[in-house]
């Protein structure tokens, strides 16, 4: 597994970088289409990283590529979360029916989170 992180302000060309390394990663065989998770903030901006993965897939005349890259988990943080959990629910004898907290539930939600992997 490789875990790439690429971090920038708005606008410095995160998403032209993410899409090469996507084109190069799956063109030399070290990545799979549908083994591809890449988190952004927005929805825009995983559109655009889609976008411009296939299209770069596709110039290079990797259509099949192209077409799976469909089944990689990208999106924002929240839908590729989301659909991770919902998709691995079951196995984990938990619902896939997703709750969004307000502030005072998460609040608890964390607290008992802590609580039961940090010692005081």
């Amino acid at each position: 597994m490789k875990i790439r992180i690429v971090t920038a302000s708005a606008g410095s060309g995160k998403t032209t970088r993410l899409s090469q390394i996507l084109r190069d990663e799956l063109t030399a065989g070290r990545a799979r289409p549908d083994g591809i998770v890449a988190t952004t903030f927005t929805k825009q901006a995983a559109a655009e990283l889609i976008e411009r993965a296939r299209s770069e897939l596709l110039e290079q005349r990797r259509g099949h590529d192209a077409h799976a890259l469909l089944a990689a988990r990208i999106g924002t943080v929240n839908s590729v979360c989301g659909s991770l959990v919902a998709d691995y629910a079951f196995e984990l004898g938990l619902s896939p029916r997703l709750t969004v907290l307000d502030e005072a539930a998460g609040e608890t939600a964390l607290k008992h989170a802590l609580a039961v992997v940090v010692d005081d």
